[in-house]
């Protein structure tokens, strides 16, 4: 085990901190050492560089989210994975949270019927910076992989929005194989702090089904006629 950071004091105390023997100031002499994976946790404008710089030591990666802040850096990371033939994994974490995989669970159960669209909300503390791209690209990217997660990859997106600075309010509807829709609110609030605000609704030809986020008031998942 190894810790880098920028300033190699900080990698130091960190390393002292955990119990690991090995602290380092340079990407590059991180992935010199004998290490299987590497887990890139920086600002969102600098992940994709470390994350090629690892790849290309042929290093398994776990990156947060952002992968990139475009589609071409995302590819670019991509293809250097599949290139050096090691693994990616991007921080969704809402893929493993309880309440979304019991409600992946129940929407692909025959007794479920035909799954149609998901309406949801998400909301999140806002501040200066974090304008329409950047909030979406960093913080309500999670839903936008929760939906891909429920329903699969994506074929088209309609979006609109009517923000104000950092009083972000965005509604994008994703469609996916078969018709399916999946229809968020996304805003972000300065007066929300760092709180976080969601629910999510799943329709089907026979039953609804809402989730219980594990922060929410909302009540246990229930499915109806």
């Amino acid at each position: 085990m190894a810790v880098c950071a920028r300033h190699l004091e900080r990698a130091q105390a960190t390393a002292a901190q955990f119990g690991v023997k090995r602290a380092y100031d340079r990407v590059a002499d991180l992935v010199a050492s004998d290490l299987d994976a590497v887990f890139v946790s920086t600002p969102e404008a600098e992940q994709a560089s470390v994350a090629a710089e690892v790849l290309r030591a042929r290093r398994h990666v776990f990156v947060e989210k952002p992968l990139g802040l475009n589609s071409r850096e995302a590819a670019t990371i991509a293809d250097l994975a599949a290139g050096a033939g090691v693994f990616v994994m991007v921080g969704f974490m809402k893929r493993f949270a309880p309440a979304y995989q019991e409600m992946r669970r129940a929407a692909q159960d025959a007794a479920f019927g035909e799954r149609l669209s998901l309406y949801g909300m998400f909301a999140i503390g806002s501040r200066a910076g974090w304008e329409d791209a950047w909030y979406l690209q960093t913080g309500a990217i999670h839903y936008v992989d929760l939906c891909r997660y429920l329903f699969g990859e994506v074929l088209d997106v309609v979006g609109m929005r009517n923000s104000r600075g950092t009083q972000v309010i965005q509604l994008v509807s994703l469609r996916f194989d078969g018709g399916r829709r999946c229809t968020r609110h996304l805003q972000g609030d300065p007066r929300l702090s760092t709180s976080t605000v969601t629910w999510a609704r799943c329709s089907t030809s026979s039953t609804a089904c809402t989730p219980r986020h594990p922060r929410s008031r909302l009540p246990p998942i229930t499915c109806r006629p």
